[in-house]
């Protein structure tokens, strides 16, 4: 088994399960050996000079992240490394799960191989290499590359003027809703035609210019920079969230406003429904998060607890929970009914850009300013992957729709790919541009990444060419 999968493997183990793991295994090795070397001595205290400065060294040429580790649990981590290919007695995974993780990290390895292929244009290599993929692992990076290779249609592009600061599928993926710094506007996500214009600001007026193809309406509207729009459940309204620290309701057909929420005070990062429709969550600079009656504009109650901009906030599937990113360097998960902190996560030291649910609401993914995505147990707070390879900050991070992927965008100028199971990177997307948002369509069939003032749709959705077997 290669350093990667050992490693991938020990962090999956809890921590405390694991130290105790290590000491145990050391005293029963140095009996084995008849050694008294190991009389009251633990594991940690045999190793932990040897090999620090090694991994130190190993992880900073891994992710581009300088790092000086100082937990002897996260240390027990790296040492399983060492201790499990020397004794072969550690078991790090539980057995029922060792050969699924052995034939993902084998898919794994297959997808990025065949990605080569087709930037080589061995069409042929890669195609062969899809077909050794097992069949019951093959997901939309399968697909994808299998596109790649029938019809080399690599995406679909939508343009506009200005920097893109949001953007979201509509639910029933038809649609796509973009904000930039001066409008919100609605998209046809099958060609990229506009269907709907929310024009903005100027220096002159604060007033929105609707354009609905045949009529203009004059309403009013946000006076500074949309940050943040989503669609609710059935795909009628869109909530926009601006750095005039408020939130707005609109309606999709008409582009009427039917909402404006005020209460935060300072900017608002994260605006969004719950799935049921009835509340909206925002976060904000002002170091809140605030949950809203989706009908009446009624403010519930007050998310307390971040001391720094709340930059994402997002419901569990089931709207009984909340989990919110800040740049405090943490996460914090909140029970959505009474505002009750539950969690509270802390990922690598720096500023948590995003925080999303699993669509089973079993797992949360965060992401970051060093170049790592983490991967979580949405009950107790137990880190399960790191998804490690960017080399910059990590904008967003988000799960497909039956959570076995996950896929990340970042400054370093590339989306990523991962199996959200084994941690795994799959596929790489570039986006030639730093990359500030990446997520799947509702079906699973599409991933959209936004680069700068592009949309970037790409495509996995079979041609009518016959799939390799």
């Amino acid at each position: 088994m290669t350093e990667d999968a050992l490693f991938a493997l020990a962090l999956n183990t809890p921590e405390a399960k694991l130290v105790a793991l290590l000491d145990s295994e050391y005293a029963a090795f140095c009996a084995r050996v008849n050694s008294s070397e190991g009389a009251g001595v633990t594991f940690m205290d045999r190793w932990h000079a040897a090999f620090c400065a090694k991994f130190n060294a190993s992880f900073e040429a891994r992710t581009n992240f300088k790092i000086e580790l100082t937990s002897a649990a996260f240390h027990a981590r790296v040492y399983a490394l060492i201790v499990a290919h020397t004794f072969g007695t550690i078991e790090l995974a539980p057995k029922e799960n060792s050969e699924d993780l052995k034939n993902r990290y084998e898919y794994s390895r297959l997808m990025q191989d065949s990605h080569q292929e087709w930037r080589n244009k061995n069409i042929e290599a890669c195609l062969a290499t899809l077909t050794e993929a097992r069949i019951e692992l093959r997901g939309w990076d399968w697909l994808y590359m299998l596109r790649l290779c029938e019809d080399n249609v690599e995406s679909l592009y939508f343009f506009t003027w200005d920097n893109i600061t949001s953007a979201e599928f509509s639910p029933d993926g038809t649609k796509i809703v973009v904000a930039t710094e001066e409008h919100i506007e609605v998209w046809d996500a099958r060609n990229g035609d506009e269907l709907l214009r929310l024009v903005g600001r100027d220096e002159n007026r604060d007033e929105l210019n609707i354009t609905d193809k045949n009529e203009i309406l004059k309403l009013s509207g946000h006076s500074e920079s949309v940050n943040s729009v989503s669609f609710s459940i059935d795909g009628t309204q869109i909530v926009s969230g601006s750095d005039d620290s408020t939130a707005k309701v609109w309606d999709v057909l008409s582009g009427k406003e039917l909402l404006t929420l005020e209460g935060h005070d300072g900017s608002i990062r994260s605006a969004l429904f719950s799935a049921d429709g009835t509340r909206i969550l925002t976060g904000s600079t002002d170091e809140t998060a605030k949950v809203w009656d989706a009908r009446s504009g009624k403010r519930l109650f007050t998310l307390n607890g971040h001391t720094k901009s709340v930059a994402s906030a997002s419901f569990s599937p089931d709207g009984t929970r909340i989990v919110t990113g800040s740049n405090d360097y943490r996460a914090k998960v909140w029970d959505a009914r009474s505002g009750k902190e539950l969690l509270t996560l802390e990922p690598w030291k720096g500023l948590v850009t995003s925080a999303s649910f699993s669509p089973d609401g079993m797992r949360i993914v965060t992401t970051g300013e060093y170049g790592t995505a983490m991967v979580w147990d949405a009950l107790s707070g137990e880190k399960l992957l790191a998804l490690s390879g960017h080399t910059n900050i990590v904008h967003s991070a988000s799960f497909n729709p039956d959570g076995t992927r996950i896929v990340t965008a970042s400054e370093d100028q590339t989306a990523r790919l991962w199996d959200a199971i084994s941690g795994e990177e799959l596929l790489t997307l570039d986006g030639m541009h730093a990359v500030t948002s990446a997520s799947f369509s509702p079906d699973g069939t599409r991933i959209m990444t936004v680069i700068e003032d592009t949309v970037k749709v790409w495509d996995s959705r079979p041609s009518a060419n016959k799939p390799p077997q």
